[in-house]
């Protein structure tokens, strides 16, 4: 059994990452977006897109870091704080310093052509002006997901050794533990969820509705939501290793999570600006539900998507352990190949429901490709997911033993 649900977590976690290729390659068809200083605008613009945009944001990477908890709780407990440190800083704090540089170097080149596209001759001048409005921040781009995860795996260590002398017999953890599971017995644990994230995002001032769960590219010590949510779902990962009959009662009830996560996302867009991206400005019982709204449906989306991937996923599977493993390659390079590809497309006289499915059908093979043939088998391949063998490698070794 334990096998299984690691194979299930496994994939969606790899699922969870590869829907950034549909959150970011539509983010060129977005309205609202170029006001806010982001260059490459196409000139078909998409509401569905948008809407899309905005459920899968609910959930994509609250999922991720719900997983990652669980993943860590696991690999805590066999390897040791020392060696658990060790193998984290490999795996996310490596590939996230070595691919920052290139990433940027390859995504501004692209900016400032999408820029010179849009803005024509004076596009230096504008882009310097939407600078100068900004305050001045690091830019982690997509990169902040590592910056969160190395934060979250320092605290949880930190917390472990000073339980560990604090309280020998863990009866604290064992307390909370136990409290977790009777929430989720009783299906309370998306109520506690929803109440506390509620109360995270009622406090945000300048909260834009669109956007959800801020995304911390910038200033990430100044998102406090995104933080503590995903924080809470990394946590929530953690007490589910410690307690697996939480995700076989999440697994029997996913379509009762899914069906309230539907219902209360269609309630939660009667609070959406027409005009996307800007600062909704609202009474504070009108924030206070759609924050409730919000933070229900998105717990919803994320025990219901889970207890499906442990219904449906819970086989091991060639095809969908392979795409698991390319999903952190494919993260940390997607950035530059789609901004290239929308940049590209972005004045071509077409409908966005034909570019946005053609840009897809370029980048997902030439990223899937590169993961083959310049990752997996590499040095770069064995730092991000461990070593792997060719197939006519583990064949040649199968046939001579």
């Amino acid at each position: 059994m334990e096998k299984t649900r690691l194979h299930a977590l496994d994939a969606i976690r790899g699922f969870a990452l590869l829907l950034g290729l549909l959150v970011h390659g539509s983010m060129s068809f977005w309205p609202g977006l170029v006001e806010l200083g982001f260059p490459i605008s196409d000139t078909s613009k998409s509401m569905t897109l948008t809407f899309m945009f905005y459920v899968l944001h609910m959930f994509r990477m609250t999922v991720f870091f719900l997983i990652a908890g669980f993943f860590a709780h696991l690999s805590l407990h066999r390897k040791g704080s020392q060696a658990f440190l060790k193998d984290r800083m490999k795996r996310i704090a490596l590939p996230m310093g070595v691919a920052w540089i290139p990433s940027l170097l390859l995504i501004v080149p692209v900016t400032l052509w999408a820029a010179s596209k849009l803005y024509g001759a004076e596009y230096l001048d504008v882009m310097q002006a939407g600078q100068d409005s900004a305050p001045p921040g690091p830019i982690l781009m997509h990169f902040w997901f590592l910056y969160y995860l190395l934060w979250f795996y320092f605290i949880a260590v930190a917390c472990s050794k000073f339980l560990s002398k604090l309280d020998v017999k863990e009866r604290l953890m064992n307390a909370v533990t136990s409290f977790v599971y009777f929430l989720c017995r009783y299906h309370l644990l998306v109520l506690l969820a929803t109440a506390i994230s509620t109360w995270v995002f009622f406090l945000r001032e300048n909260w834009v509705f669109w956007a959800g769960i801020p995304t911390p590219t910038e200033a990430v010590w100044n998102e406090a939501p995104a933080f503590f949510i995903y924080g809470l779902a990394f946590f929530v990962g953690w007490v589910f290793d410690r307690k697996r009959e939480c995700l076989v009662i999440i697994k029997n009830h996913w379509q009762l999570y899914l069906g309230l996560a539907l219902v209360m996302t269609i309630i939660s867009t009667r609070w959406l600006e027409q005009q996307p991206f800007v600062i909704s400005v609202v009474i504070d019982s009108d924030k206070l539900l759609f924050a409730f709204c919000y933070s229900l449906a998105s717990w919803c989306w994320i025990l219901g998507l889970v207890g499906a991937g442990m219904k449906f996923f819970d086989q091991e599977n060639a095809t969908r352990r392979y795409v698991a493993d390319a999903s952190y390659w494919i993260f940390i390079a997607h950035i530059p190949v789609l901004f290239f590809l929308q940049t590209a497309f972005m004045q071509v006289p077409l409908h966005w429901a034909i570019k946005f499915p053609l840009i897809l059908a370029i980048a997902t093979p030439i990223l899937f490709w590169t993961y083959d043939k310049w990752v997996r088998y590499t040095l770069i391949g064995n730092v991000l997911n461990g070593p792997r063998q060719r197939p006519e490698q583990h064949a040649n070794i199968t046939v001579s033993t």
